[in-house]
């Protein structure tokens, strides 16, 4: 593949968007991720698109202190530099089933395969009642504008270090829980760090999630 644009999100996260070949038919469902491979440094980053006509993907880089592609990214990487892809990997992806309400959750840049998820959807969404729970520490963590997404749904912030009038201070967890849903009712969709992970799915069970129904996609340092 090929750079075809770098874009700042924030301070920290930058948006890569990859061009294949014409002819590659790189074909994968929106929550899985890719590896991208630069001189010998190989890094796992989820597809924060879904499939488009152009065959475009979209990933989302957080920089990270001493991170090899990081580094590179955010500082040395240009247009049209050459880079190798590995994948589709993994089976982060959304599922039919008979809940009544589906809670898409995310900190950082974990946004990245619920927007690719929330973007495959489109409008099929009508009968569900849907919740994009989104976490960061301070307001410019949450670097996307969440409140286009094609169905009717209800975007809850959460910011653990800041304190916002319409956003909730917390834990995205936490910030489910509040919501007083029926858990039992509800299918949970989540990405972000191992500890978050873990957390939200063991507190949601204790309240009522069936487990089958918590679908995870964890993001691990390669630090």
């Amino acid at each position: 593949c090929r750079i075809s644009s770098l874009k700042f999100l924030n301070n920290d996260v930058l948006q890569v968007i990859l061009r294949v070949p014409p002819n590659s038919n790189f074909k994968f469902v929106a929550g899985q991720y890719i590896n991208l491979i630069y001189k010998g440094i190989r890094r796992s980053y989820s597809l924060a698109n879904a499939e488009q006509l152009d065959g475009d993907l979209e990933i989302q880089v957080k920089r990270v202190n001493q991170g090899l592609m990081s580094e590179y990214l955010f500082t040395r990487a240009r247009h049209n530099d050459l880079l190798r892809i590995e994948g589709p990997l993994g089976t982060f992806s959304y599922r039919v089933d008979d809940s009544k309400n589906v809670i898409l959750m995310a900190t950082g840049t974990g946004i990245a395969p619920i927007k690719a998820i929330i973007e495959s959807l489109g409008k099929s969404l009508d009968e569900k009642i849907i919740y994009i729970v989104w976490g960061g520490r301070v307001l410019e963590d949450l670097y996307m504008d969440l409140g286009a997404a094609h169905f009717k749904h209800t975007f809850v912030p959460v910011l653990s270090k800041e304190k916002i009038e319409g956003s909730y201070f917390g834990y995205v967890q936490d910030a489910v829980l509040d919501l007083g849903l029926d858990l039992k009712e509800t299918t949970v969709y989540a990405c972000g760090s191992e500890v978050m992970i873990k957390d939200a799915c063991d507190v949601l069970v204790q309240n009522g999630l069936r487990r089958k129904r918590f679908h995870s996609d964890a993001f691990v340092s390669s630090n």
